[in-house]
């Protein structure tokens, strides 16, 4: 189980606990995210909305993103969305993107960037991660 996805007992934590909890979730979101500025190149580059270019540029590094990962990453933790509206992101996503660039449903997880796709993507906005 990943440190994003493991349960953790908020009202039975030590402060020790919440701490490394809060240094684990750090690192994931660090190691995770694209860098700052890529969904500006991904926006200019396809002429997505914010949030759009928010779920390409996560689907660009490469791994498998499950649902709660992107409602994470569009909305930065700050407010709940369903996964529907990540499908309608997707979905929309996926018109404005040229056909080599193919995101893949991964049937009742998420999303995956194909390798063609990812390659494209990477080399149209200069992303070395």
């Amino acid at each position: 189980m990943t440190a994003i996805a493991r349960k953790f007992d908020i009202d039975r934590a030590s402060p020790d606990a919440m701490a490394r909890r809060i240094e684990e979730l750090e690192y994931v979101l660090d190691t995770l995210l694209p860098p700052e500025g890529y969904e500006l190149r991904l926006r200019d580059a396809f002429g997505l909305t914010p949030q759009q270019a928010i779920v390409v540029a996560c689907l660009a590094n490469g791994r498998n993103w499950s649902f709660e990962a992107l409602i994470g990453a569009v909305t930065r933790w700050n407010q709940h969305i369903e996964n529907k509206q990540i499908a309608v992101l997707v979905c929309h996503a996926r018109k404005k993107l040229p056909s080599c660039i193919e995101i893949i449903n991964l049937y009742g997880f998420g999303y995956r960037m194909s390798a063609e796709g990812l390659a494209h993507v990477r080399a149209m906005i200069g992303w070395q991660p």
